[in-house]
């Protein structure tokens, strides 16, 4: 989704979506960096509108700033929420380790 164009409509129409409930817990599977890279190239080759003709490197030097800003993949989400986005290691949770889920550290919120 961080790629996504109409991503900052998409996560407020979400967030009108889940406006009944309480609270909101955003949450988000992050990968490891050792295995981030290879994943994103795999879902860049399958999914990108390039047909998947470029290198590894190539998309990482397109992808990387985008992909390892952390505050900026997941603050649209905090600050639609209020709430800081707990990142969950996807590769231990995969393995059953459970993730062990922590914030990341972004901007202040005010909400």
């Amino acid at each position: 989704m961080p790629f996504l164009e109409g991503r900052a409509r998409l996560i407020s129409d979400l967030g009108t979506r889940l406006s009944g409930f309480k609270s909101v817990a955003p949450v988000a599977f992050v990968r490891r960096a050792g295995t981030a890279a290879a994943a994103m190239y795999r879902e860049i080759v399958t999914l990108d509108h390039r047909g998947g003709a470029r290198t590894i490197g190539d998309s990482l030097t397109d992808y990387a700033g985008r992909l390892t800003d952390l505050p900026g993949v997941f603050g649209a989400f905090e600050d639609r929420y209020c709430e800081p986005v707990m990142l969950i290691d996807y590769d231990a949770a995969r393995a059953g380790g459970g993730g062990n889920a922590r914030a990341p550290v972004t901007r202040a919120q005010v909400c």
